[in-house]
């Protein structure tokens, strides 16, 4: 297997991450905030996972300059859903 640093990617789809945020990721797979579980072990319903979404939407906001009367949202689906809803908000209410 060739060594990280010896391999260029130019491929359309994601490019390739930095070794020490691998790292980290990998050992949040394996033991998250010392919690003696992994990340995808936790519920979605505990605090671990709102605290997780609540760090990313202020990381992104702040990252991307997103003002504070906007909102951030993480949506499933892809791009299907996105461009489905303005034409929901055409539809007759009751």
């Amino acid at each position: 297997m060739p060594e990280r640093a010896d391999i260029t990617y130019f491929g359309a789809g994601p490019a390739l991450l930095p070794t020490d945020v691998l790292e980290t990721a990998s050992q949040a797979l394996l033991n998250y905030n010392n919690t003696g579980l992994g990340i995808a072990e936790h519920s979605h319903r505990y605090q671990h996972a709102a605290d997780i979404i609540n760090e990313a939407k202020a990381d992104l906001a702040s990252y991307l300059d997103i003002p504070d009367d906007y909102e951030v949202l993480f949506m499933q689906g892809g791009s299907s859903g996105e461009f489905l809803l303005p034409s929901t908000t055409w539809l007759a209410r009751g």
